[in-house]
C-alpha cells in the first residue's frame, strides 16, 4: 500500500517588510494518547525517537494534553527542534518559523515506522499551520515529502514581552488537515478525533 498526496504545500511567502528573527525556540507536543501508544512498544529502536539534533523532553504528563491518562510513566511528550533561519513581519503579523531535526514514531511489531522532520510553522491568522517532511513504511506508508499536517489555533497569540522584542505563540492547538489524516492512516479523523 502507498499514500499519495498531490504535490507539496507552497512555502509561505516572506513579505518585503519581514525581519529575520533570532533566539527561536520550536517545540511540538504530539497527541499524548499517540505518544503513550507508540511508547508502549518494547522492541529495539521502538518508541518516540528524536534524531538529527532534535531532542525529546520526558515528563509524566503532556504540557498540551488531549487524552489525559492516569499513567505516571515518563515519556517524550515534547520535542524541541533546532532552529533554522526564520522571519516575522511586524506589519501583517505573519511569520515563518523553521526547524531542523526529526522525530520518529516506531513500533515494528505493529508496522509503525513514521518520521516527521524539518518542521515549518506558518503564522498566518486563521490559515496558520504546521508543515513537516514525512516519510513512512510498513503499516504507515508515506512518501518522503512535505505535508501540511495540522491547522494551528493562533487566535489570541502571541504574547509580547521583553519590551516588544519577544513574541511567544504558546500551546497552539493543532488539528490534522485532510492530508495530515492520511499520514496517520486515517486513524484520527475530523471532526471529533483529529486533534494532534
Amino acid at each position: 500500500a502507498s499514500v499519495s498526496i498531490e504535490g507539496e504545500p507552497p512555502v509561505l511567502a516572506r513579505p518585503a517588510t519581514a525581519v529575520t528573527v533570532s533566539g527561536v525556540q520550536l517545540s511540538w507536543m504530539p497527541r499524548d494518547s499517540w505518544v503513550r501508544y507508540v511508547s508502549s512498544a518494547v522492541g529495539p529502536n521502538d518508541g518516540v525517537v528524536p534524531g538529527g539534533g532534535a531532542t525529546g523532553v520526558e515528563s509524566t504528563v503532556s504540557p498540551c494534553p488531549d487524552r489525559p491518562s492516569s499513567s505516571s510513566a515518563s515519556l517524550v511528550y515534547t520535542v524541541n527542534f533546532p532552529a533554522r533561519e526564520s522571519w516575522y513581519d511586524p506589519l501583517s503579523g505573519e511569520a515563518g518559523i523553521y526547524g531542523s531535526g526529526n522525530i520518529a514514531f516506531r513500533w515494528a511489531a505493529h508496522g509503525i515506522n513514521l518520521t516527521a522532520a524539518a518542521p515549518e510553522i506558518e503564522i498566518d491568522g486563521a490559515s496558520s499551520r504546521a508543515i513537516f517532511r514525512f516519510s513512512g513504511s510498513g503499516g504507515t506508508p508515506y512518501p518522503n515529502q512535505r505535508v501540511a499536517l495540522e491547522s494551528l489555533e493562533a487566535a489570541g497569540r502571541p504574547t509580547v514581552s521583553n519590551e516588544g522584542k519577544t513574541l511567544t505563540y504558546s500551546l497552539m492547538r493543532g488539528r490534522l488537515t485532510a492530508d495530515g489524516e492520511k499520514v496517520f492512516a486515517g486513524f484520527y479523523t475530523a471532526p471529533g478525533d483529529n486533534e494532534f
